[in-house]
């Protein structure tokens, strides 16, 4: 591969955010008689990190909002259930009064 077709797989990879570290190491790949091979192999291990990383990232942005609606839920059923406990009380009030007016 020459210069120019480099190029132009990095510019194909812009996508991936690769860092400047990253942009070396693809250009670097470029040894011996087997360096299609070579970078091609290591184009693939980049693109698969990246996309693990991306991946990642939407796993916990994804977490986080369930855990926010989780939150919501706990609130409201604690509502819920504070109601319940004071209709309950209530109820227990008014048979205790119809005890004793009995």
């Amino acid at each position: 591969m020459n210069s120019f077709n480099n190029e132009r797989i990095l510019e194909m990879l812009n996508k991936y955010e690769l860092t400047p570290d990253e942009q070396d190491f693809i250009k670097c790949s470029q040894i011996n008689n087997t360096q299609d091979i070579n970078q091609s192999r290591i184009i693939s291990e980049i693109i698969l990190a990246k996309t693990i990383e991306q991946s990642v990232k939407k796993i916990i942005s994804s977490n986080n909002e369930l855990q926010k609606s989780n939150d919501k839920h706990n609130v409201k059923i604690s509502r819920l259930t504070m109601a319940l406990v004071f209709v309950g009380f209530i109820q227990a009030i008014a048979i205790i009064i119809q005890i004793l007016k009995g």
